[in-house]
């Protein structure tokens, strides 16, 4: 594991800290929308990392918070969808060939 994931589980917990004390749709939503840019960053900076696969994998984590925050998606299915969207990133999904 490289920093630079720490550095986006760092980010992603402050944006959850974030959410937790004002908790309406549109912090949520312009939280999650923030963690995603800033993964970005932080992803563009590593050499090592697979950019395209990170950013799939946290793209996938934006679109299922933001489904759960608009109620669209109960807590049950986010978490059934984190179980897939991670299986599938450990079985290679995204990665370029």
């Amino acid at each position: 594991m490289t920093n630079s994931w720490l550095y986006i589980l760092v980010v992603m917990l402050a944006g959850s800290f974030i959410i937790h004390m004002y908790p309406t749709l549109v912090v949520a939503i312009g939280v999650n929308v923030g963690i995603f840019i800033a993964s970005y960053f932080i992803l563009r900076r590593d050499p090592r990392v697979d950019m395209r696969a990170g950013m799939l994998f946290i793209f996938g984590l934006t679109v299922i918070n933001i489904l759960a925050a608009l109620g669209l998606m109960s807590s049950m299915m986010a978490n059934l969808a984190f179980i897939a969207l991670f299986i599938w990133s450990m079985a290679g999904g995204g990665r370029s060939r």
